[in-house]
């Protein structure tokens, strides 16, 4: 089993705080925004045939857009793992990220199959009411079609 630790990040002060403090930690290392991909980029990503996603910020801030995370989930192969955790106002019905209404059609249109959804509380606000977030497991079916990423 060949075992790839890949980042990405949009910020180039990642990559170089990254190189300077933990030098060689990953395998790949890109600075790119998945919604505006150059070819080559897209190809290197594509070459990796990557069978597991991981979101290390939560979703639903603005700092990954629902675009991002769609063509990030399309990179990774058919049947493979995605993690990612959510706050809980982004899983309501009012969410205005589009995180809500994505990850309901994923599930209903059967393209991303829940294995485990799970609410916690992540930590306490500063006037000590707790802050909830959702984790989430699922296994990837199919590639989110281009009509479902508003790009």
């Amino acid at each position: 089993m060949h075992i790839i630790i890949f980042k990405l990040n949009i910020l180039p002060e990642a990559a170089s705080a990254l190189e300077r403090d933990r030098p060689g930690l990953y395998t790949d290392y890109h600075v790119a925004d998945l919604t505006a991909m150059t070819p080559a980029v897209k190809d290197s990503l594509e070459k990796k045939e990557f069978n597991c996603m991981t979101v290390v910020a939560a979703l639903g801030f603005d700092d990954i857009p629902t675009e991002a995370f769609a063509q990030g989930y399309n990179l990774i192969s058919s049947p493979g793992w995605v993690a990612f955790n959510i706050k809980e106002d982004f899983v309501c019905d009012q969410d205005q990220t589009g995180f809500c209404s994505l990850i309901q059609t994923l599930d209903k249109e059967g393209i991303l199959d829940i294995c485990e959804q799970k609410r916690y509380r992540h930590r306490f606000c500063q006037d000590g009411t707790p802050l909830y977030y959702y984790a989430v497991v699922g296994k990837k079916v199919r590639d989110i079609p281009s009509d479902l990423i508003r790009i």
